[in-house]
């Protein structure tokens, strides 16, 4: 896959009117689903964000590999599938990253990718606005075929 079929995904996902917020209720988790799909790869289907989460943590899926989200940013400006993702109570939080360039966090005090974000608020956002610094920064994993 290109960057820019990656990024034509992403587009569409961010903007289906099924991932949008209504109610109280996100769909991270189903969107980051969605574009796994994308790509054959079903490894998250059915779970929540805090499950998807622990799986990458615990190297319970083949083919992932943990990155620093510089890593994960130069993964999907080549088309690769990279995730961030963290824990919270009962409903973590999980993205795809975005291929494009990094944007400066004051926050994080350093540059951070940006993500395909499906939350609280969809779009294409900096990391530091898609996972708030009081709470550390996300892990980030890229997909890499075995």
């Amino acid at each position: 896959m290109t960057a820019e079929q990656l990024r034509s995904i992403l587009e569409e996902v961010i903007h289906d009117p099924k991932f949008q917020p209504r109610d109280g209720t996100t769909f991270c988790n189903l969107a980051v689903q969605a574009v796994c799909n994308a790509f054959d790869i079903y490894d998250f289907d059915g779970m929540m964000a805090n499950e998807m989460v622990d799986a990458l943590e615990k190297n319970m899926l083949k083919g992932w590999r943990p990155c620093g989200g510089e890593k994960a940013s130069e993964h999907a400006l080549i088309g690769g599938l990279a995730i961030a993702g963290k824990r919270g109570g009962d409903h973590g939080h999980v993205a795809v990253v975005w291929p494009g360039s990094m944007d400066y966090s004051p926050n994080y005090g350093k540059m951070v990718p940006m993500l395909a974000n499906v939350g609280e608020k969809n779009g294409i956002i900096s990391m530091s606005w898609a996972f708030a610094s009081k709470r550390g920064e996300p892990g980030y994993w890229k997909y890499q075929e075995a």
